[in-house]
């Protein structure tokens, strides 16, 4: 809450997310070192701090959920680190980088525009020379959707629970797991925390849920939840 002379400002985190969707059927998306080298490429902070009056960074689902990675807690395991992605991408084979399409949509106005064009720049540091593919947002979610992409950028739908966002993105059969993610071992851990009844042992799982998608999925990566600023007199 901020307030300024007689008005009353009230910052509001949506849980809406930026994220980078990386289509794990295609090479080299395929191999986890390069889904994490392109994770750590991405300067979250430096991007929300430009172009947001008010963000939270984010782990695989919106941090104020029960279950959900502080910002400490998610930044412990991909903080922005160049050469540490430049690493990755060598030991994947891919010492000089490579080429891509990076598929987005000028549907949702000039700041994710000029977040894409921030995702380029902070891909070519490492020797990923990004392609921007602007399309209009039917065709963008049509795309999506199909999973006819290799890289894109955009926003997610904000979901309510963790459940539900688990349910969406992460499930192998889920309505917008549109990264080709199937994962057995994380499906069956996702039905699991449905069936657990105490609360401390269920945040627990949902705890476990985050760090497995982090180390072993990271796709889509999540980057902030962006806030907006509502005055009252």
């Amino acid at each position: 809450v901020i307030t300024a002379g007689l008005f009353l400002g009230v910052l509001n985190t949506a849980l809406t997310e930026t994220h980078i969707m990386m289509n794990v059927n295609v090479k080299p998306f395929d191999d986890i070192r390069v889904r994490q080298a392109v994770a750590m490429a991405w300067d979250r902070e430096g991007m929300a701090q430009t172009f947001r009056s008010g963000y939270r960074l984010s782990g695989p689902f919106p941090a104020e959920l029960d279950g959900g990675m502080t910002v400490e807690e998610q930044n412990e395991s991909y903080a922005y680190d160049v050469e540490g992605a430049k690493k990755l991408l060598a030991e994947a084979g891919f010492p000089d980088g490579f080429s891509v399409e990076l598929l987005t949509t000028d549907g949702y106005g000039a700041v994710i525009m000029n977040e894409a064009q921030w995702v380029q720049e902070d891909l070519k540091k490492i020797g990923v020379n990004a392609t921007l593919k602007i399309i209009d947002y039917a065709t963008y979610f049509s795309t999506f959707g199909a999973k006819d992409y290799d890289l894109g950028w955009g926003l997610s739908t904000a979901f309510l629970n963790a459940d539900e966002w688990l349910q969406a993105l992460y499930v192998s059969t889920g309505p917008r797991n549109w990264f080709n993610t199937n994962d057995s071992k994380l499906d069956a851990m996702i039905a699991e925390q449905r069936s657990i009844l105490d609360d401390d042992d269920r945040e627990d799982k949902l705890h476990e849920i985050n760090r497995y998608i982090l180390e072993n999925v990271l796709t889509p990566f999540m980057g902030v939840q962006y806030s907006s600023l509502t005055t009252q007199q």
